[in-house]
């Protein structure tokens, strides 16, 4: 009889337990990963609609088809705020210089073109301009798999150099 006593009484103490710790501590986990899906999420959307712009940018310089380039103009802006939610400020900053040297690549291949209301931002010449995106872009990438903290930093350089060849001069700018 005293052992249904003492089972009942560690059932209860087990429950509690449960209840008191382990419930809130996994509760907090789960959520930690909800997060970092979230945060993925976030990263994979702004690179692929950024990248996207940049490439349409460059399709514009040769079609001279500007019809489809403000609605993605747009769309950068707005997967670019989704990165003030989850970003710290070390990716958010190389993400919006990025983004800023994508804009200044389009409004001077418009500007080239005589599309109106667009201005050059800078004297720069088209090859500066397309490499400082290009530079900006693999900082953002770099910025981006650093701060998911899957390898090292050697070793996300080294995934981004497998996929952005730069060249030497770029490279130095940096």
């Amino acid at each position: 009889m005293w052992w249904t006593l003492a089972a009942s009484i560690t059932a209860s103490a087990t429950a509690l337990v449960i209840a008191f710790f382990a419930y809130p501590w996994q509760k907090k986990k789960d959520r930690r990963q909800q997060l970092l899906h979230e945060k993925r999420d976030a990263y994979r959307r702004f690179i692929e609609v950024a990248n996207g712009y940049f490439m349409r940018v460059a399709i514009v310089e040769r079609t001279k088809d500007f019809s489809f380039l403000s609605e993605h103009y747009v769309e950068v802006v707005s997967v670019s705020s989704n990165l003030i939610i989850y970003a710290p400020k070390a990716v958010i900053k190389a993400c919006q210089e990025y983004s800023q040297s994508l804009f200044e690549y389009g409004d001077f291949v418009q500007s080239e073109l005589g599309r109106e209301g667009f201005a050059k931002r800078s004297n720069a010449s088209r090859d500066e301009v397309f490499k400082k995106a290009r530079v900006r872009r693999r900082a953002a990438m770099l910025s981006i798999r650093e701060d998911l903290g899957e390898n090292s930093g050697r070793e996300v350089t080294e995934a981004v150099n497998a996929f952005f060849v730069l060249t030497p001069t770029e490279e130095d700018t940096l």
